[in-house]
């Protein structure tokens, strides 16, 4: 047999448990584990402590220590809050819709007056170039004489 393979008689199912008197820590804190047992000996989590999970630890005390009316008000208030978040973003996510909406049908209206007038300058050389007087010209496409002489001019 192996040694990555463990023995059934290798495992030990029991937990180990530590006990740690509190009262008698003295207050001075030099690692993770003194702000623990400092939040823990007197029920209050300092901003300068750094140690995983302690932060969450000091808004539970803060929670705790509020009366039965203040903690139902702040419960109240993060239930609003997740509330309006889920309004705001249902309606940007709307909003977004709607935007791209509007955006694809003003493109494609640019699109259809770009191709217009493509299509006009097209019509306009082509008749020029088939010999029709510049007025004539103006005349028939609803042009201005001095853009179908700018066009005349780039034939």
């Amino acid at each position: 047999m192996g040694y990555d393979v463990a023995q059934k008689s290798d495992i030990n199912i029991f937990p180990e448990y530590f006990i740690i008197p509190v009262s008698i820590f003295n207050d001075e804190v030099k690692d993770y584990l003194d702000e623990w047992l400092y939040s823990l000996k007197n029920h209050e989590v300092k901003s300068e402590f750094t140690a995983p999970g302690i932060k969450e630890m000091g808004e539970k005390l803060e929670f705790v220590s509020m009366t039965e009316k203040q903690q139902r008000a702040y419960q109240k208030y993060y239930e609003d809050l997740a509330s309006d978040r889920g309004v705001l973003e249902f309606n940007a996510e709307k909003a977004k819709a709607e935007g791209e909406k509007i955006g694809l049908q003003k493109g494609e209206q640019i699109g259809l007056q770009k191709g217009k007038i493509e299509g006009k300058i097209e019509t306009v050389k082509n008749m020029l170039k088939g010999g029709l007087a510049v007025e004539d010209v103006a005349q028939f496409a609803q042009m201005p004489l001095d853009q179908v002489l700018q066009i005349k001019k780039e034939l």
